[in-house]
């Protein structure tokens, strides 16, 4: 999810059920998404990070950034 405000980060807003991300535990839904295939999204609109997704190879390279929930960390 987010917005054609280009200082707005993009977020997970929601998983497919049973899909890969999901089975794997590899993203979350809150997650941050940073870079799509070494491309920053600094500076990029929702379209334009949509428009990066449709690659036509069938890898796609994530980076992203989480926050660490600290009562889980502690338990």
């Amino acid at each position: 999810s987010g917005s054609d405000d280009l200082y707005e980060p993009l977020h997970v807003s929601a998983l497919t059920e049973g899909g890969l991300a999901e089975r794997t535990n590899a993203i979350h839904v809150g997650d941050t998404i940073l870079a799509i295939n070494n491309v920053s999204l600094r500076g990029k609109s929702l379209s334009e990070a949509i428009e990066l997704l449709k690659n036509p190879d069938d890898i796609v390279t994530l980076k992203i950034s989480r926050k660490l929930d600290l009562m889980q960390k502690h338990n």
